[in-house]
């Protein structure tokens, strides 16, 4: 995909398991990120904060998180962008979200219960507009989709 300029977000269809490469010159906006595993009124939020320099993993609304209170939590560490990109990959699988930042340097994981068909995401620039230099996705395949070797 082209390179383009993004002020709010754009959505596509990733898939339940999915890998997804971003990368973002962010510009003058003041968070940049993407929407995962989103349907059914359910998303898992990652944000880096461009004044502070937080990546979060949010997944509060992630779907179902009421059956204890401190699962609807949020994740965080933080990463410097190299060169003036922030480079993100995540690999989502049903129930999991791994989030590697600035070549694997930083990983957050967490686990997510999405309701079924939450399969859509989007690339988000809130507060101003981000570059996205680079945006790639591809559908994986799931545990019981693999023949064992």
């Amino acid at each position: 995909m082209a390179p383009f300029d993004l002020a709010g977000s754009w959505e596509f269809e990733a898939g339940a398991c999915c890998r997804v490469d971003v990368e973002f010159e962010p510009g003058d906006a003041d968070a940049v990120g993407l929407d995962l595993a989103v349907g059914g009124g359910a998303a898992t939020r990652l944000r880096w904060d461009t004044r502070t320099g937080r990546l979060a993993l949010d997944r509060a609304g992630s779907g179902d998180a009421g059956f204890h209170p401190a699962f609807a939590s949020v994740e965080a560490a933080e990463v410097r962008p190299r060169d003036g990109v922030l480079r993100l990959r995540v690999l989502l699988d049903r129930t999991s979200v791994e989030v590697f930042a600035a070549g694997g340097e930083v990983c957050l994981t967490d686990q997510v219960f999405p309701p079924g068909g939450a399969t859509s995401a989007s690339v988000v620039a809130e507060g101003g507009t981000a570059r996205v230099v680079r945006l790639e996705w591809a559908e994986l395949p799931t545990w019981s989709e693999i023949e064992p070797h």
